[in-house]
């Protein structure tokens, strides 16, 4: 597979991003018993724990390929920007966080992530313009 920007070879020696402090791999997780591709990512960030991000999965009938990772590097990236999106919003109508709330988009991810997110959504937006035009 042949890599181009903003796709690099992560210290995991998978494809990934660079955001910030952040670098965020993809792995192709074998298919589910519906035939759709599963990945995972990792964020790591210096000094922290990783984040390991196990829920994506592709259409139907989709093989492993570099047009694939770029296709689930970007969605991922894209539910990232929701997490965001859903906060902001909250916050703008003075609502409090619900952990428990299954139809907020804010807790696809955990919070620390969201709050990251959040101080670099200008990075990861352009990652994913690039990632959008690159294909």
């Amino acid at each position: 597979m042949i890599l181009s920007a903003p796709l690099i070879i992560s210290a995991r020696l998978l494809p990934a991003v660079k955001i910030g402090d952040c670098t965020i791999s993809v792995a192709h997780r074998g298919y589910d018993c519906e035939g759709r591709l599963q990945f995972g990512f990792y964020y790591d960030r210096p000094g922290r724990k990783t984040y390991v991000d196990n829920s994506q999965r592709s259409g139907v009938g989709s093989r492993p390929n570099g047009k694939t990772i770029r296709q689930a590097m970007e969605a991922q990236l894209s539910f990232l920007l929701h997490a965001v999106e859903a906060r902001e919003s909250r916050e703008r109508r003075g609502g409090k966080y619900d952990p428990a709330d299954r139809d907020s988009g804010e807790n696809l991810f955990p919070r620390f992530i969201v709050r990251w997110a959040d101080a670099n959504e200008s990075e990861i937006e352009m990652a994913q313009f690039d990632l959008s035009e690159g294909e």
